[in-house]
C-alpha cells in the first residue's frame, strides 16, 4: 500500500504541471491575443478594414490528474484597421505648348500674319536683317512694313540686331529709325548676336536658323519652328530684355 507522504508527493506534481500548462498555454485565462503586423507601398494614405483569419493552437494537460495532452484548435476571423502612408510628388501642368515646324519659305508668310495680327507687343532679336529700298515686295520689306503698322496701331515693338546688320545693311537702320521703331545693338561690338528670335504677344514663338534676307526667306534651306507658350515666350522674353537694357542705342 503507497503511503501517505508518497500520494500527497503525486497529487503535488501533478498539480504543479497543470499550473505550468495554465501559465504556458493560458488555459482558462478567457482568450488569446494574437498581434498581425503588414507593410504595404500604396499611392496615398489609406485606412481600409481587412479580414483575416489566423490559428490558435492550445496544448493543455486534459487535468489535473494525468500528464496526456491533447490539441486544441480554434479559428478565430477578426477585423483590424491599417494605415499605409506613402509620400509622392506630382508636377502640375504649366501650360498648354504646341509647336509647329516653318520650313524654307514657310517661315516667312506665317511670321507676316502673326506680326498682322499682334496686339501687344512684337520683340524682335535678329543676326542679319536686310532691307532693300530697291524692291518694295521682297519678303524683308513686307516684314518690315509689318512691324511699322504694328507699331502705328499701338503695339510695343523693339529690334535688336548684330553689329553685322548695322555695317553691312545701314538702310534697315534707317528704315527702322524714320518708322520710330526702336532699335539697339547688343552691349558691345565684340559679342556676336547670332540669335534669331521673334516673340509675339507674350506667348508666340519664332526661333531657328531664318535671317531676313531674300535668300533666308525665300531661296535657302532654311528650318524654324513656331512655339506658341506663354511658359516658354516668358523665358524669352527674360533673354530679349537682359540684352535690350544693357545694348547700345543706334
Amino acid at each position: 500500500m503507497v503511503s501517505k507522504t508518497a500520494t500527497v508527493i503525486v497529487l503535488a506534481v501533478l498539480l504543479i504541471l497543470a499550473l505550468i500548462g495554465v501559465l504556458n498555454f493560458g488555459y482558462g485565462t478567457g482568450g488569446y491575443t494574437t498581434t498581425v503586423t503588414t507593410a504595404i507601398t500604396t499611392t496615398a494614405t489609406t485606412m481600409k478594414p481587412v479580414t483575416y483569419t489566423t490559428t490558435v493552437t492550445t496544448y493543455m494537460p486534459t487535468t489535473v490528474a494525468s500528464t496526456t495532452m491533447v490539441v486544441l484548435t480554434e479559428t478565430v476571423t477578426k477585423t483590424v484597421t491599417r494605415t499605409a502612408t506613402v509620400t509622392y510628388t506630382t508636377t502640375a501642368p504649366q501650360g498648354q505648348v504646341s509647336a509647329t515646324p516653318l520650313i524654307d519659305k514657310n517661315y516667312f508668310t506665317t511670321l507676316l500674319n502673326h506680326i498682322e495680327k499682334a496686339t501687344t507687343s512684337i520683340h524682335v532679336i535678329m543676326y542679319v536683317v536686310k532691307y532693300d529700298p530697291k524692291e518694295y515686295n521682297d519678303p524683308v520689306n513686307q516684314i518690315l512694313n509689318g512691324l511699322a503698322s504694328a507699331y502705328q496701331r499701338g503695339v510695343d515693338v523693339k529690334v535688336i540686331v548684330d553689329d553685322e546688320t548695322y555695317k553691312s545693311y545701314p538702310q534697315t537702320i534707317e528704315f527702322l529709325k524714320s518708322h520710330e521703331i526702336p532699335v539697339k545693338l547688343d552691349e558691345k561690338s565684340s559679342k556676336r548676336t547670332h540669335a534669331k528670335i521673334i516673340i509675339i504677344d507674350g506667348k508666340i514663338v519664332f526661333i531657328g536658323s531664318h535671317n531676313w534676307t531674300e535668300s533666308a526667306l525665300t531661296y535657302n534651306h532654311e528650318a524654324s519652328v513656331l512655339i506658341n507658350s506663354q511658359e516658354i515666350a516668358k523665358a524669352f522674353e527674360e533673354y530679349f530684355q537682359n540684352i535690350w537694357d544693357n545694348g547700345r542705342t543706334v
